[in-house]
């Protein structure tokens, strides 16, 4: 009889250990999930501040930028260096100068033969610029679509990630003791 009582209160100790331990570990599961919850919504709360000043921050320096080029333009056209006056003027020029230089070659055989190759010589000089040009742009453009293959990979893994943080904070409230 005094066994029995004896293994009794053993087993309600040990029982009451057991209970104590499964409190200590939800209390400790729940602290976790307290703390990783309160870190994760100031990360967050951070990220959005710091994508905010740096929004401020590029749209002060286009502003500035901004602002620059119009007083370098203002300051060009009192000071009568506009581009666009500038540019009529030399063309003018450029157009007297060949009105002149025509009228002079062509006057000779010799001379009109010397043009023709001057300009199959322009001419395939401009072939093969132009056919640089081209090929620049299509390099241009596959780096393009490239990093533009890259940019939808992210979103897309942070739309992944955004999900399963998602399904973790509503599998957490459902289950209190739950921690990642």
């Amino acid at each position: 009889m005094a066994l029995k009582k004896r293994q009794d209160t053993e087993r309600e100790i040990e029982n009451e250990k057991h209970l104590m331990r499964l409190e200590e570990e939800r209390i400790k599961n729940q602290t976790n999930h307290e703390v990783w919850q309160a870190w994760y919504e100031n990360r967050v709360m951070q990220q959005r501040e710091e994508t905010k000043s740096s929004i401020r921050e590029k749209r002060q320096q286009r502003l500035k930028e901004k602002e620059h080029e119009e007083f370098l333009q203002a300051s060009r056209k009192e000071a009568g260096l506009d581009f666009s006056t500038w540019k009529k003027r030399k063309d003018k020029e450029i157009r007297k100068q060949l009105k002149i230089e025509r009228a002079a070659t062509s006057s000779n055989i010799d001379d009109d033969l010397k043009k023709m190759k001057q300009n199959d010589r322009a001419f395939r000089k401009w072939l093969r610029r132009r056919a640089k040009e081209q090929k620049l742009d299509q390099l241009i453009q596959a780096e393009a679509e490239r990093l533009r293959k890259i940019e939808v990979r992210r979103e897309h893994k942070a739309k992944q990630a955004m999900a399963a943080v998602r399904a973790a904070q509503e599998q957490a409230m459902k289950n209190k003791g739950f921690v990642f």
